[in-house]
């Protein structure tokens, strides 16, 4: 069986990180993981946001804009 995972690549300011790990320990249902591509600093770093469940990952999409 072939485990689908759901991801989306997203800039976040310098001390913001927090939030949206607060907001998905809180609101996710399935497994949910981060994966730092470039921190954070004077620039925005980019981050990867992956969950196990579609609804998350719909959820997380729809909650960060």
């Amino acid at each position: 069986m072939q485990v689908i995972d759901y991801s989306t690549e997203i800039s976040i300011k310098y001390g913001e990180l927090s939030h949206f790990i607060q907001w998905c320990t809180n609101n996710c249902t399935g497994k949910w993981s981060v994966k730092i591509l470039e921190e954070a600093g004077n620039m925005p770093g980019s981050y990867n946001f992956i969950f196990e469940k579609e609804i998350d990952y719909m959820t997380f999409i729809v909650w960060k804009k």
